[in-house]
């Protein structure tokens, strides 16, 4: 509630494309894929590059602290320039992908490390395809937060909308 009183947020938002990389890369630098260069799901090196000002490293030049939080589709904060002091994402696609095959070799495996104990334990399911919860997102973020002295920037994304893939417990 604290955090919501004290942020700013938007009840209705477009995309200028409906792909992530291009999207993030318009929302943090207010242009358009055209003008950034960036407009494929996964592009070159030399366009992931994003010269120009972005959000968060005008805000941290400012003194604020900038982060950004995901779930398992949000590999772009950390393969796109974006300027944030601190990512809290899924390390590389090749990552996700591994593990999807190992939890699929075991297919009740997704429901007990759904569990509040299990994800103390194995914490690397919070960017785990079958182990994507909105919760635990939410609640990184909280941490990202709390730990943040003085003016904070934080970027949450939620990757629900790409699912059901496994439902979360105990639906």
């Amino acid at each position: 509630a604290r955090l919501l009183a004290e942020s700013a947020w938007f009840s209705d938002a477009r995309t200028p494309c409906a792909l992530t990389y291009p999207s993030i890369a318009s929302l943090l630098t207010s242009r358009h894929p055209v003008s950034h260069g960036v407009r494929t799901i996964y592009p070159d090196l030399g366009v992931r590059a994003l010269p120009m000002p972005k959000l968060p490293e005008v805000l941290s030049r400012r003194g604020w602290r900038t982060s950004a939080v995901s779930g398992y589709c949000c590999t772009v904060f950390r393969e796109l320039a974006c300027g944030f002091d601190e990512t809290r994402t899924p390390r590389s696609e090749a990552a996700l992908v591994l593990g999807a095959a190992a939890l699929r070799g075991h297919p009740w495996l997704p429901i007990w490390l759904d569990r509040p104990w299990s994800r103390a334990l194995w914490p690397w399911m919070r960017t785990a395809v079958e182990g994507s919860d909105p919760q635990s997102v939410a609640l990184e973020a909280g941490r990202a937060w709390r730990s943040a002295s003085g003016p904070f920037f934080v970027t949450v994304f939620f990757d629900n909308a790409h699912l059901p893939y496994v439902p979360v417990w105990p639906e």
